[in-house]
């Protein structure tokens, strides 16, 4: 269905707004998602990386939606792995209390 305000729409989208200098993104989706199309996450990571910003796609294989713990465990560890990347900070230290 289209939008009964199309120009408005268009101000409204995240879209709309990605530049170079916009904020690190991490978008992670699952791929049997039935409330949200998996195209709408590939479609603004493009959108990052065409501006020359930075993002990265994380594909869930088999998760819809609602997912459980262990699928909630690996997007922590990419999260935190997203975080180091953009900040430059070292993995965790061999002894540390940090699990992987």
């Amino acid at each position: 269905m289209p939008a009964p305000h199309p120009a408005l729409a268009a101000a409204a989208s995240p879209l709309s707004h990605v530049t170079a200098s916009a904020a690190p993104l991490l978008a992670v989706h699952g791929t049997a998602d039935d409330a949200v199309p998996i195209i709408q996450s590939e479609t603004l990571v493009t959108t990052y990386w065409h501006a020359g910003a930075d993002a990265d796609f994380r594909w869930l294989d088999d998760v819809g939606h609602v997912y459980g713990l262990r699928t909630r465990e690996a997007m922590i560890t990419a999260e935190i792995d997203f975080l180091r990347t953009q900040f430059g900070a070292p993995g965790p230290r061999a002894g540390s209390a940090e699990r992987n």
